[in-house]
């Protein structure tokens, strides 16, 4: 029973002995082994950074100097030449009949374009093509920011649709016009309607940059765009609002030279001014100057968000001039082949060295961004990556 007990106490130092000696040379190999792996993820890079400027645009000042005014149009509602603004009264009195003889000339128009639709339809199939054709143009209004005719159009849809004619009775209607008549012949002859100059979106809002155009942003400096953000000369005298009469708008902001290295006139980037504005406006690089101490004056111009940027003037955005998306990997995994200059990483596959050739499309704090593959031999996110080693080759095994 002795010899027994040595015997197995023996067969268990030899076991412990061979385990000890198998991790100890296990451990010393990974000690020894130069190679450094890491995974592949996706990414993206944004490139651009931060613009504070002002917003600058065609802009013409509406005013009546000495004179009461009441304001017709609406806020951003877009405007034809000639098309009833405001009244003005040299004594308040005649403001209130005045403004409400152009709501019953504008409610009577409306009508008259609600009847005119319902007419032309005449069936019940005609009155689908009018309600097709009159929700097509209520898009259009909508697109437009056209308040006016949003009114009307969304008007004309509701009788096309509902058959709704209270709105449009004989009765009401002969009730409006004796209403216009009354007006016309009393209250109203000390007032003036005040017309459009020229078509364009109308805003309420003078600050005193209308001073400002497009045309006053050529070669621009740094100390020029902090001059432009400083104020205009001030709101006029009389002012009641103003027409923006182009179609495009400008941003002309200062940016820190290094943010601004990679733009270029004509080349697109995205601004983004926060929850002033919601989302991202496309704009194009309109011009870029020489740096200043470090930083460069930059104008972007916009053909979109017209209407949703008229309260903004001075203001600072966020530039997202490029995107770039891909698979990242540290930039030492990315080598270069000596013969044809190939781009490749070594990847490791079931414990074996693989050579699968990339593309970089972006370096940045030590990371490389390779370009998605589509192939079946592209690296993928989540693949291992050889960021250094010694003696690399083609199916070398690597524990």
């Amino acid at each position: 029973m002795r010899r027994t007990d040595i015997y197995t106490t023996f067969i268990a130092l030899l076991l412990f002995l061979a385990f000890a000696a198998y991790a100890g040379f296990s451990a010393w190999r990974v000690l020894r082994s130069t190679t450094v792996t890491a995974q592949a993820v996706s990414a993206e890079y944004t490139l651009g950074g931060v613009a504070e400027g002002v917003i600058v645009r065609e802009e013409t000042v509406l005013a009546a100097p000495g004179r009461n005014v009441a304001v017709l149009a609406g806020e951003g509602e877009r405007l034809a030449t000639g098309q009833a603004v405001a009244v003005a009264a040299a004594a308040p009195e005649g403001l209130a009949s005045a403004r409400r003889l152009r709501e019953l000339e504008a409610e009577l128009g409306r009508i008259a374009e609600i009847r005119g639709a319902l007419d032309a339809a005449g069936t019940m199939a005609g009155r689908d093509t009018g309600a097709a054709s009159a929700a097509r143009a209520l898009g259009s209004a909508v697109a437009r920011h056209d308040m006016s005719a949003m009114d009307t159009e969304a008007a004309v849809l509701d009788a096309l649709l509902l058959g709704d004619a209270e709105e449009i009775s004989d009765g009401r209607t002969a009730a409006l016009e004796r209403d216009l008549e009354s007006l016309r012949g009393s209250a109203v002859a000390g007032a003036e309607t005040l017309a459009a100059p020229a078509a364009g979106m109308f805003s309420a809002s003078v600050d005193g940059w209308e001073q400002f155009s497009p045309a006053s942003l050529t070669e621009l400096t740094p100390s020029a765009v902090d001059a432009l953000a400083a104020g205009g000369e001030g709101a006029m005298e009389g002012a009641y609002g103003k027409l923006v009469t182009g179609q495009r708008w400008y941003f002309a902001a200062v940016m820190a030279e290094e943010d601004a290295a990679g733009l270029v006139p004509g080349q697109s980037a995205a601004l983004s001014f926060g929850r002033r504005y919601g989302g991202e406006v496309e704009a194009a690089v309109f011009s870029v100057s020489p740096p200043e101490d470090g930083r460069t004056a930059v104008v972007f111009v916009c053909d979109t968000g017209l209407a949703a940027t008229l309260e903004l003037r001075v203001a600072s955005a966020q530039v997202l001039s490029r995107r770039f998306s891909g698979i990242r990997v540290p930039e030492g995994a990315v080598r270069a082949d000596g013969k044809d200059g190939e781009s490749y990483v070594w990847t490791v596959t079931a414990m074996q060295l693989e050579r699968r050739s990339v593309e970089v499309v972006h370096s940045e704090g030590g990371y490389a961004l390779l370009r998605r593959g589509t192939g079946p031999d592209a690296l993928r996110e989540g693949d291992t990556v050889v960021v250094s080693g010694e003696d690399l080759y083609e199916g070398k095994v690597i524990e």
